[in-house]
């Protein structure tokens, strides 16, 4: 990856009447890479799963960016399924942690070196959620 290290944004908060700070849940795939069998979650294999919505990676910068613009720096808990079988999800989650706060809920399958590398720890925070089974 070649991307630049984030010394220290400056968040943007315009609103001068609550709420000073919008926050945002968004569930950005239902697709998991593992198959717990109490997870209340929809599976790629159930004909009843949602369908994931792929945009490219600079399409989701535009739509939180215009977001940005409008609300300033907002947190977003982002979640699924599992947000790092998404593609290019490091690459998204760290343009948006230049203009936004990140907090992810994540089964921590994936190595992350290459993220907390790359964003400022004050405007990224990792959840993990338990999984037994795996």
């Amino acid at each position: 990856m070649d991307y630049r290290i984030i010394s220290d944004i400056q968040p943007k908060f315009p609103r001068k009447s609550p709420p000073y700070r919008v926050f945002f849940t968004w569930n950005i795939t239902y697709n998991c890479n593992y198959r717990c069998s109490y997870c209340h979650a929809p599976k790629p294999d159930n004909p009843n799963t949602k369908n994931t919505r792929y945009l490219k990676t600079e399409e989701w910068i535009d739509i939180w960016t215009k977001i940005f613009n409008d609300y300033g720096s907002c947190r977003i808990l982002i979640s699924g399924g599992e947000p790092f079988v998404y593609p290019d999800f490091i690459k998204l989650i760290i343009e948006l942690s230049k203009i936004h706060f990140i907090e992810l809920c994540t089964n921590l399958f994936w190595e992350p070196e290459p993220v907390i590398r790359y964003i400022n720890p004050k405007y990224i925070k990792i959840g993990t959620s338990f999984h037994p089974e795996f």
